[in-house]
């Protein structure tokens, strides 16, 4: 009888081992397939510190959201003067770097601007607007990265002047970039509203 527990304790010990090994081995598998996801998320990847903030930036591209997210500012705010800031002999100029710079919502600008006539308007009354306190906010969590701009537009005609806010909300894009659009970006969806000031 003595004999048979032996053996019996021999055959849990076996079972004990084999569960044992099962496990090491599930777990060392698993944590192989997570060091190996890990390397190569990390591998297309760089952290940089910035003072007290550190960013992840695309090894492949070189470029950071947060960085990518300046561009997106300076081409809307380069967007906004070209559309909104004009006189007679900057008028043309304007419209064709704005088509450059936005997309279907440009030649969208453009038509309402032949549609009123303001060509006209700006060498019959020599009238000018001009842009200030241009405030862009741009989302990088949302594909393609979206935004919402505030600016105030001034019209000046001799001695009068009229003064709005002008609130824009739009979606920008990664084109290639090319000489006429060196960041590379395009605006989609531009709505905005006018709001007069006193």
């Amino acid at each position: 009888m003595e004999d048979l527990k032996g053996f019996y304790s021999v055959g849990r010990s076996i079972k004990a081992i084999r569960t044992f090994a099962i496990a090491a081995l599930l777990v060392g598998f698993g944590t192989m397939g997570a060091c190996f996801w890990m390397y190569q998320d990390m591998s297309n990847s760089i952290w940089v510190r910035d003072g007290a903030d550190y960013y992840q930036v695309n090894r492949k591209s070189g470029i950071s959201p947060q960085e990518r997210s300046y561009d997106y500012k300076e081409h809307v705010t380069k967007a906004i003067y070209f559309g909104y800031q004009m006189d007679e002999g900057s008028y043309d100029q304007n419209m064709e770097n704005l088509l450059i710079l936005m997309g279907e919502c440009g030649r969208d600008l453009y038509s309402k601007y032949q549609e009123q006539g303001t060509k006209n308007y700006l060498v019959q009354e020599n009238a000018m607007s001009s842009v200030d306190s241009v405030a862009i906010d741009i989302n990088m969590d949302t594909y393609p990265a979206t935004g919402r701009a505030q600016f105030y537009q001034t019209f000046k005609r001799y001695n009068d002047s009229k003064r709005r806010l002008v609130e824009a909300k739009f979606t920008i894009y990664d084109v290639s970039r090319w000489e006429k659009n060196k960041l590379g970006a395009k605006i989609e969806d531009w709505e905005f509203k006018f709001y007069d000031t006193p």
